[in-house]
């Protein structure tokens, strides 16, 4: 199981106050919940995020300033896709 890698999904659930972060590290998928904030809430798709222990690491993908932003790490990884109908997409 992978620590993160180059996100290829995400689903937003402000109502529950997380999103969802999908990553594939050659081709190796791992998802995780981090905590709904300013900088998870700006995480794109091609963007890098990994985890160690209760953080995330978020990078954007054009690494112009390369500057790690920490996450709020919500459970353990490998979580499933949301199903709920109250998904919202920025």
């Amino acid at each position: 199981m992978s620590v993160g890698g180059k996100v290829i999904d995400i689903v937003q659930e402000p109502d529950k106050d997380r999103v969802y972060i999908n990553t594939d590290d050659k081709g190796d998928k791992c998802a995780i919940f981090v905590e709904y904030d300013e900088h998870s809430r700006r995480v794109a798709i091609n963007d890098i995020v990994w985890w160690q222990g209760g953080t995330a690491y978020w990078t954007t993908a054009d690494r112009r300033t390369f500057i790690e932003h920490p996450l709020k790490r919500l459970g353990c990884s490998g979580v499933s896709k949301p199903t709920s109908q109250n998904i919202f997409i920025e």
